[in-house]
């Protein structure tokens, strides 16, 4: 299948060199129409739905980001490779973050043209959006979320079912790749500050997919991509959270005794008792209330063994009004009262 192209550049010797280097180097690819302006390209991609288009940033009127972001919302499965030059970083990322798949740096080599080619030119068998199955639309999901193990875990699920169906056709699978990895770097733009970092990543990705031979290669390589992406977008997250966390249990370290609430907790450490909430159950593993009893439960315990205080001053101490409530959660632990507790130590 012939892979079509689409050249937007203002400034016609670029647009002479672009056709130049992909007929001289590449087989099966066509040039189907040429733009001078961004309203141009919008128009031409309309008419001519090429597979690729090479989108020079600075052009009269629409510029290739607005072009970008117009042709990505009518056709989110164009490839868009964005031509800069070194002077114009700050506008190639936001050409990335307005859909752009990937950059080359003026002046390109004919390599590095050929390579992005490549790399793309099998978007014609890419599984298109409403083809997607449930399970990858859910792993994106948990990425949107910023649940970043979640979503690791349900790609180590995905990732070799896929394999599996693709195992004799190396250019499918290299292709899916290529639509998740687009994916997820644009989930990613909206999660981190770490603009140049991102898109230097995901730049770098353009040259070293390709260089994967098999399948095998393919998954050791992404399965690296991602551990990168870890670091850059969510270590710093993490690290943060365990912070706020810290925070948090020294408090409820300090106040459980006192019959404290979830509200009291949040209004400490300005959250919103829901979010509060949510990120407890997510990095503790039980709920706030579970937690807190759990800890007055192990208390009384301590003070049932070491002490000879009455069990109606014990559940006193920890903020249980009513000793009759106190032995029945007690008994819903541990399976039975606080004074058969005592008793049963007492005679070891």
């Amino acid at each position: 299948m012939c892979t079509t192209v689409l050249l937007a550049d203002d400034e016609y010797l670029e647009r002479e060199a672009l056709k130049i280097i992909i007929h001289e180097g590449m087989q099966d690819v066509e040039i189907v129409g040429e733009a001078s302006s961004g309203r141009e390209a919008v128009a031409l991609h309309a008419t001519l739905k090429p597979y690729i288009i090479f989108m020079d940033i600075k052009m009269p009127g629409i510029d290739g980001i607005q072009a970008t972001e117009i042709i990505k919302k009518e056709n989110p499965h164009v490839v868009i490779i964005i031509i800069t030059a070194y002077d114009e970083f700050s506008l190639a990322q936001k050409a990335i973050k307005a859909g752009a798949d990937d950059y080359i740096l003026k002046p390109a080599r004919p390599q590095e043209i050929l390579a992005v080619i490549n790399k793309y030119r099998h978007t014609a068998k890419m599984i298109k959006m409403n083809d997607i199955t449930e399970k990858e639309i859910e792993m994106f999901g948990l990425l949107k979320k910023g649940d970043y193990y979640r979503f690791k875990k349900a790609l180590n699920d995905i990732i070799p079912e896929i394999a599996a169906a693709e195992k004799h056709d190396v250019d499918s699978f290299r292709s899916r790749l290529i639509q998740w990895i687009a994916e997820i770097f644009k989930i990613s733009h909206g999660l981190s500050h770490k603009q140049e970092k991102l898109i230097n990543l995901q730049f770098y990705s353009t040259y070293e997919l390709g260089a994967q031979k098999n399948i095998e290669a393919m998954i050791q390589w992404f399965n690296g991509l991602m551990e990168k992406l870890y670091d850059v977008v969510f270590r710093e997250k993490e690290m943060n959270l365990n912070k706020e966390l810290e925070i948090i249990l020294n408090y409820i370290e300090k106040n459980y005794h006192k019959g404290i609430t979830l509200e009291d907790v949040a209004k400490h450490v300005g959250l919103s008792p829901f979010y509060l909430s949510k990120l407890f159950k997510k990095q503790v593993g039980i709920n706030f209330i579970e937690y807190v009893t759990k800890k007055k439960i192990e208390k009384a315990k301590d003070l049932l063994i070491h002490t000879n205080m009455p069990v109606i001053n014990i559940a006193l101490e920890l903020g249980f009004h009513e000793p009759n409530y106190f032995s029945k959660v007690f008994k819903k632990v541990e399976g039975i009262t606080p004074s058969q507790y005592r008793d049963q130590i007492g005679k070891i």
